[in-house]
């Protein structure tokens, strides 16, 4: 979460409407939803295209359901 939360504090300080965020591989799932609460905050909008890249295929959702943060990353994923 430290790490997300770091990340989400730069972007919040460099994003601009319109603008386009990549996020890589799953160290950095949270992060579309800390960015996205930022939105909201400042913009009371979603104004930033945000684009969610797995190397990986797909988790099935059994393994969301038994991690203990299962649903603050699929929410993070998913926003």
């Amino acid at each position: 979460q430290h790490v997300n939360k770091a990340f989400a504090d730069m972007m919040a300080s460099t994003l601009r409407p319109h603008d386009t965020m990549w996020v890589h591989d799953y160290h950095l799932s949270l992060l579309p939803k800390m960015v996205a609460d930022y939105e909201r905050a400042k913009f009371n909008a979603n104004v930033i295209r945000k684009v969610y890249f797995l190397h990986i295929p797909f988790p099935t959702s059994k393994i969301f359901r038994e991690l203990e943060c299962g649903d603050a990353i699929l929410e993070g994923i998913l926003n």
